[in-house]
């Protein structure tokens, strides 16, 4: 009885699904489909899952309709804990792989309202893992990730809303100009114009002009100066400007050698030497008067200026 009744099922289907002979070996996605069709097909394939099941087991050869081979393929695992993260105009979304698949890449769907995809439908991670990460304008997003696999497209995640609050920046930094390098013993000491809209600047350095092994982008506060220490050797420096939108060119570039431990007191030319007093050897010098310019020293005793001779006395009547 059972075995009529499987007959009886099978002739009552074939107006769904013929039988054939070839069956390609690469199977296709169907949309809306529970399952895959193993053929190029000219229209969607219109079975509902319950007809393919049953016309799977049906116990044939094969299961066609128009000529193509269908059969059911498990639903693609979906990802999970969906989740954003936003810094300044950067968002990074991250979640949760499904388990068992061999994922291929995954998609980005995002609207500007709940369950929309005006902004991006189907755009690929390019890669197996599970984060992404992109720049975009102010505004409020909602998004959703789906699997790829070769098998095809699971169903999207749970979906997230995330607000890109911006920043007051509207480019980045303008060219830092006019920088200034003076190297005392191991200290550098560095002066630049500030770039416009600069908020802080970076300095990049190296052993040779134009690069960047010694330092790359590294902050150096928000002033139009900056002073280091460096070991013996020579370097290369530029300095950029930056900001909430990023980091502006490079400035001049300016070779600063560190030939020496020692640090030296440049003269101030602007402050005269106070001039020197001679003094009289044998005697200290006594204060409040400087010593008699035009006389020299006589060794044992000072030098007296303008002491006139004595004349000589009178003669005394009778004597």
């Amino acid at each position: 009885m059972f075995r009529i009744l499987a007959l009886l099922a099978a002739a009552i289907f074939v107006g769904a699904c013929g039988r054939g002979s070839a069956v390609p070996s690469q199977p296709t996605a169907v949309p809306g489909v529970v399952g895959t069709i193993d053929a190029p097909s000219s229209g969607a394939f219109g079975a509902t899952a319950a007809d393919l099941g049953a016309c799977l087991a049906d116990s044939g050869p094969g299961c066609f309709q128009g000529g193509q081979r269908v059969r059911i393929a498990a639903a693609v695992g979906v990802p999970t804990n969906l989740a954003a993260a936003v810094s300044r105009n950067t968002v990074t979304l991250t979640w949760t792989a499904p388990v068992g698949e061999a994922v291929a890449t995954y998609t980005i769907d995002a609207g500007t309202v709940p369950a929309a995809s005006d902004l991006a439908s189907g755009l690929p991670t390019g890669s197996a893992t599970t984060t992404f990460s992109t720049q975009v304008r102010t505004g409020t997003y909602y998004a959703r990730v789906r699997t790829v696999t070769a098998l095809g497209q699971s169903a999207p995640s749970n979906e997230v809303t995330f607000v890109v609050a911006g920043s007051s920046c509207a480019a980045a930094p303008a060219v830092v100009s006019g920088l200034t390098v003076f190297v005392n013993g191991t200290t550098m000491t560095f002066a630049w114009n500030a770039a416009s809209g600069a908020s802080s600047y970076v300095m990049d350095g190296g052993s040779r002009p134009g690069a960047s092994d010694v330092l790359v982008n590294a902050d150096i506060g928000a002033g139009t100066t900056y002073t280091r220490t460096a070991p013996l050797g020579s370097y290369y420096i530029r300095v950029k400007g930056k900001n909430a939108c990023g980091i502006g060119p490079a400035s001049n570039e300016v070779p600063a050698t560190v030939s020496s431990t020692t640090s030296t007191t440049p003269n101030n030319p602007s402050t005269p030497s106070a001039p020197t007093t001679p003094t009289i050897p044998g005697f200290p010098t006594i204060p409040g008067f400087p010593a008699i310019p035009g006389f020299p020293p006589i060794p044992g005793f000072p030098t007296i200026p303008n002491i006139p001779t004595n004349p000589t006395p009178p003669t005394r009547p009778g004597g």
